[in-house]
Formats: structure tokens, C-alpha cells, sequence
């Protein structure tokens, strides 16, 4: 059985100096040049409009498009991970973890039609149980789609939708 030694909270009930160090650590790999791109392209420049976009730009293999997709994702699948495996507090990663139910509010209404596709009916399955475990995930996840939303709205040509 694996040791889970920084998910325990300080005997103040707050994360430990090792969450802190790891949070630290995976924000330390968010900076690194190529993942900056990455992490632009999803959420700037990529605006999906249904499954079948989404199912492109994961099927696309050999394009930058889906390097971007598959480093942004695992990225943040393998975070969600060890927050699920209690190697990081869950409380101090949702605080810094925003872009990821961003990206899991981009995505949400589409998975299963893209793990259909893909054939990998686990796939981000790390994300989903974090994010939608609980009723504060889920209604973060709401919201941020709510402000999607808005935002596409926003973005509109006036008169042509």
C-alpha cells in the first residue's frame, strides 16, 4: 500500500509544508515554455463547439493541436491523481487548480462522447472523480461553465449567432 505521507493536514488542520512543496513543484512545471503553449492554445485559442471538435483535435495525432491536448490533460490528470491518492491536500490544490476546472468545464459535456471515440472509457477519469466527487466541485464546475458561456456570448458577432 503506498505511504500518504503530505495529504495529512498539520496538527493545526491545515496542509503540511510537504503539500505546499509539492503545490509549489506543480505550478514550477506549468511555467515550462512548451506547456505555456499548450496551455494557451486550450484555453484561449481552442473554442470547441461540440464533441466532434473535441474528438479532432484528440484523434489528431501527430499535430501540435494534440500534443497541446495530450500534455494539458495528462498534466492535469496526473495532478488529480495524487491529490485522489491523499499525496497532496485536496483543499490546497482547489484553491490553485482553477485552469483545470476551467478545462474540465470546457470538456465535461462531451466526455463520454469522446471516450467513445477514443475507446478509452477511463480516460481523465482522475479529473471527473476529483472535480464532480463532491458538491463544491461540482457547482465550481457549473459556474465556470455559466462564464463560458457568457463569454461565448460576449465573443458573438452582434446579430449573427
Amino acid at each position: 500500500m503506498a505511504k500518504k505521507s503530505s495529504g495529512k493536514k498539520s496538527a493545526a488542520g491545515k496542509a503540511s509544508a510537504k503539500d505546499a512543496q509539492v503545490v509549489m513543484q506543480l505550478y514550477d512545471l506549468r511555467r515550462e515554455a512548451k506547456m505555456r503553449e499548450a496551455r494557451n492554445y486550450l484555453v484561449m485559442d481552442f473554442k470547441p463547439e461540440s464533441a466532434e471538435d473535441w474528438i479532432k483535435v484528440a484523434t489528431a495525432f501527430g499535430t501540435k493541436e494534440n500534443t497541446y491536448f495530450r500534455q494539458v490533460f495528462s498534466y492535469w490528470s496526473m495532478a488529480a491523481s495524487l491529490v485522489l491518492h491523499g499525496a497532496v491536500d485536496k483543499e490546497l490544490f482547489n484553491e490553485w487548480a482553477g485552469e483545470m476546472y476551467f478545462m474540465w468545464a470546457k470538456l465535461q459535456p462531451h466526455i463520454n462522447e469522446l471516450r467513445r471515440a477514443m475507446g478509452i472509457p477511463e480516460f481523465l477519469q482522475n479529473i471527473e472523480n476529483l472535480i464532480e466527487g463532491d458538491a463544491q466541485g461540482r457547482k465550481r464546475r457549473q459556474t465556470m461553465q455559466e462564464r463560458q458561456k457568457r463569454f461565448r456570448e460576449m465573443a458573438a458577432p452582434a446579430g449573427g449567432r
